[in-house]
């Protein structure tokens, strides 16, 4: 019935690709893309912190400038009406402050800035960092004299003014791994022992209550009436009102602890 096709006339058809082999392999080539670009090109991974600022007797701190720093980052974030701050950021190794803009401290008291030193959070989760802010001391007279009526060094001065006046100290405790943690004390006085330091509250306003002695270590931190704290072995005491949180929203209280810091944790010693 059909003549026989001349051989300019015959044609080939060919059916169109399953589409699955195209998605499997438009997958490929993305994820090898991903695997072959730059870091700076690749989502990081984030956490994310919360908190509140206090002021002192546990008063609202309101318009506080919440600062995060870090070897890439920098990041600040205010507190609320209720003194409530949050803020998501890339994982890695942070420091904290917290501070009073100029403007609202020169209607005020002086406040000391709330400071923890480096703490690591490298994984996805939430962190709570609650943070006071004190009054500064006002005033602090202070008079040293060297041996044999000799002036004082500058070194001394600086120590006796510590000592009398309060201030801050920081010791490096880095983990096992390298990574550089400080423990931090922020303190109204402390004196001298034989294995490092007694730091103690005490009253910077007479209307006010004492002033706690504080402590940070990676995300741990702990503040109390007094701490004894051993240089050489980072071992330290903390009695009186002791009150200790983790980063977890929770607090722990107790009348006095033995901590052994370590790796980046605090160890409770039995």
């Amino acid at each position: 019935m059909f003549g026989k096709m001349e051989p300019h006339m015959k044609r080939r058809v060919r059916a169109p690709a399953p589409t699955f082999r195209l998605v499997r392999v438009f997958s490929a080539l993305t994820a090898m893309a991903l695997a072959q670009a730059p870091p700076s090109m690749r989502q990081p991974s984030m956490f994310h912190i919360e908190g509140t600022i206090h002021g002192p007797r546990r008063s609202v701190a309101p318009h506080v400038n919440v600062k995060f720093l870090s070897e890439e980052v920098s990041k600040v974030v205010t507190t609320d009406d209720g003194g409530r701050y949050s803020a998501d950021l890339p994982t890695g190794l942070y420091s904290m402050t917290a501070v009073v803009p100029q403007a609202a401290s020169a209607r005020s008291a002086p406040f000391s800035p709330y400071f923890r030193p480096a703490f690591l959070v490298n994984s996805m989760t939430t962190v709570s960092v609650d943070g006071t802010l004190y009054f500064a001391r006002p005033t602090c007279d202070v008079v040293v004299t060297g041996k044999s009526g000799e002036s004082p060094t500058k070194e001394q001065m600086e120590e006796a003014t510590k000592n009398l006046c309060g201030g801050e100290d920081l010791f490096p405790a880095p983990s096992a791994d390298g990574v550089p943690f400080q423990i931090y004390f922020r303190y109204p006085k402390r004196r001298q022992s034989d294995q490092g330091f007694v730091y103690v509250s005490d009253k910077i306003y007479q209307t006010e209550a004492p002033v706690p002695v504080f402590v940070a270590y990676n995300i741990f931190s702990l503040e109390a009436n007094e701490v004894s704290f051993g240089v050489r072995e980072r071992r330290l005491t903390a009695t009186g009102n002791v009150v200790i949180a983790d980063g977890s929203g929770k607090t722990q209280h107790f009348d006095s602890i033995t901590l052994m810091m370590e790796n980046g944790r605090a160890v409770p010693l039995h």
